[in-house]
């Protein structure tokens, strides 16, 4: 039986008691299908949780959450509570090490990520057509007589930039809204791990993940983001605080600030925006959300920023390059 079907058949009669074995039969041979898992999660989570849990190494299951890291994290989110430790420890690293690699993918897509540098040559290198027949007029050379020596390379070099990486956790950043958060914060983190960069989360406080100046695997970082709890009030104002306080410890950098612009707790956080600088706010759309949007808009404003708005993980790149080279 399909797990559309197992749903219908529970909502039918729902006074009918549950057959928890055919939910585990249809989670069994749903592995590779992760709608199909989330819809029986609906069911019980528990049992999905299980049988998750005994196929974690199973090659159709990794394959499907390669292949949707997004699902993937709608998954971990649903059942991680049902799992034991281990379990829950090894779905996360998988998930992490999908996120990191889903982060390089939408990292090279982006525009403007290299500095090109000019260096002596040597193959299979870039070279400058123009800097190379400028320095073959000058030593007289005709293009018969070129050598590697005549020829100027172009090396690639990342840039080193800065970000304090600011995320809603709070109660209103449920389901997909907190998956879009997770893939752009790995992103980010990913883009700047040439620099520094920091990671704050917040709901009714605001908590330091990785503070400026210490050394830490992107996939820690996303490990500590997959287990944020979207749960409580939004104090915006406090994660702007430390926010600041953070790129104090490093200097010139980007703020990037990823919500639905709600917020209800702890004052308003325009008079600490009006005191930063590089203040992007990266909206987690939510549609008929004027609230949301309006609050966005003014305190990328009053911070000296751009509002972008997030509905889909294929405009992470054009949101980065806008961040990071404009």
């Amino acid at each position: 039986m399909r797990p559309s079907e197992i749903h219908e058949k529970v909502h039918l009669d729902s006074r009918v008691p549950i057959d928890y074995s055919l939910v585990e039969r249809a989670a069994i041979s749903s592995i590779g299908d992760i709608d199909g898992l989330l819809s029986l999660a609906g069911i019980s989570r528990d049992v999905v949780a299980r049988v998750v849990s005994d196929n974690l190494r199973n090659p159709l299951f990794l394959s499907e959450v390669e292949r949707r890291p997004e699902q993937g994290v709608r998954l971990y989110r649903a059942i991680r509570w049902s799992m034991n430790e281990r379990a829950r420890r090894i779905f996360r690293a998988i998930l992490s090490r999908i996120l990191v690699k889903e982060g390089i993918r939408l990292y090279s897509a982006m525009r403007g990520k290299h500095r090109m540098r000019k260096v002596d040559y040597s193959p299979p290198m870039d070279f400058s057509l123009e800097d190379t027949l400028e320095k073959l007029v000058e030593r007289s050379k005709s293009l018969d007589e070129i050598s590697y020596e005549d020829i100027v390379g172009l090396e690639r070099r990342d840039l080193r930039r800065s970000a304090v990486i600011i995320i809603d956790s709070s109660g209103s950043m449920t389901g997909r809204k907190m998956t879009l958060a997770s893939v752009l914060a790995a992103s980010v983190a990913y883009a700047v791990r040439f620099g520094d960069y920091a990671v704050i989360a917040f709901s009714d406080r605001a908590e330091i993940l990785k503070s400026a100046g210490r050394r830490v695997r992107v996939e820690e970082v996303v490990e500590k983001i997959l287990d944020l709890s979207p749960i409580g009030y939004t104090n915006m104002r406090e994660a702007l605080v430390v926010a600041r306080r953070e790129r104090d410890l490093m200097g010139d950098c980007r703020y990037v600030l990823i919500t639905d612009g709600n917020y209800n707790v702890g004052g308003d956080p325009l008079e600490i925006a009006k005191n930063m600088r590089m203040l992007n706010v990266v909206r987690i759309e939510r549609r008929r959300d004027d609230i949301g949007r309006i609050n966005c808009m003014r305190i990328a404003e009053a911070g000296r920023g751009r509002v972008f708005e997030l509905d889909n993980i294929s405009r992470i790149p054009e949101i980065l390059s806008n961040i990071f080279m404009n």
